[in-house]
């Protein structure tokens, strides 16, 4: 399996890893899936102007009007704030914590595109972590997502969210929910009601920026739950999983987890020529389906292996 740092050398060409568990030996193939040219307007423009009348946030919300707000500890985040939300301009709500947690806008549309491409009929999505909305919001912008329900364990991001939904337009797609999504996946119930759910995303905690700091990332490392607590609890909901990991995750235990027959995709999601993280997908959003990536500074390797 070849390195980050030789494919992050050509940004331009999406390619994904996947894992087939049917035992055998492992082979692998470099295999490019398609790919789009196109800017998406609405992650490239920057907005400028009074844009959307500004509401006052509550304590433990940061909503930063210029640099010279930022505390140190973020100051590096803030010349990316456009590519976390490309409307920040027009009152996005964060907690301090998500300006490092918070998915990339051209990522979570991607992951989104991806995710819900795997179905013929409109989709029911569970945000599992749904921090300050990004992910949810992109699922809600899909044409294939029917409903997301956001779970999130904060009610000071949860705050946040509904806020960020709003400002997208989709707060009407979204059912946010302040609950430990552990109590969810042992009761099937969101506010003392059943729900159906199609697929899972999870944007677990990694325990801090420190993930970054190991060559290979031992899923199990992840803070406060471990990937095997995370991925056990969800599957009794559904097998159709997605995991938003760190980017140097260990792909031989993503691929233990491959149920016999079973197709594990894991994706890299890069901007410029740096990963962001590894999504991995499973049950039937491991499968070959037809996706494009609207925005060309994401690139996307895959490494197919039979394990």
């Amino acid at each position: 399996m070849k390195r980050v740092r030789e494919w992050e050398e050509a940004p331009a060409e999406p390619f994904e890893h996947s894992y087939t568990g049917i035992g055998g030996h492992a082979e692998s193939q470099d295999v490019l899936t398609s790919y789009s040219d196109q800017h998406s307007d609405r992650n490239r423009k920057r907005r400028k102007g009074k844009g959307r009348a500004r509401q006052q946030p509550q304590d433990g919300i940061t909503n930063y009007h210029s640099v010279d707000e930022v505390p140190p500890r973020l100051k590096k985040y803030w010349d990316q704030r456009y590519e976390l939300f490309s409307k920040y301009d027009e009152d996005v709500w964060m907690t301090e914590n998500s300006w490092f947690e918070v998915t990339p806008e051209s990522a979570a549309i991607a992951m989104a595109n991806r995710l819900l491409s795997s179905f013929s009929e409109p989709t029911v999505v569970l945000d599992a972590f749904a921090g300050v909305g990004g992910n949810s919001i992109q699922f809600a912008m899909h044409p294939m997502c029917k409903h997301v329900y956001a779970i999130e364990i904060d009610p000071i991001a949860v705050e946040c969210a509904k806020h960020n939904a709003q400002v997208y337009g989709v707060a009407h797609k979204i059912t946010f929910t302040n609950m430990d999504t552990f109590e969810f996946f042992n009761s099937g119930k969101i506010n003392g009601e059943d729900v159906h759910i199609d697929a899972i995303f999870m944007s677990p905690p990694w325990g801090g920026p420190q993930y970054s700091s190991h060559d290979v990332f031992d899923l199990e490392r992840l803070k406060p739950y471990p990937f095997s607590k995370i991925y056990n609890e969800a599957s009794k909901i559904t097998s159709n999983l997605a995991f938003f990991l760190p980017r140097t995750s260990d792909l031989n235990q993503l691929a233990d987890y491959a149920m016999p027959g079973e197709r594990i995709t894991a994706v890299h999601y890069c901007l410029g020529y740096r990963s962001k993280g590894l999504c991995s997908y499973h049950g039937i959003l491991g499968t070959d389906h037809s996706y494009h990536v609207d925005d060309p500074d994401i690139a996307l390797r895959e490494d197919r292996q039979t394990l």
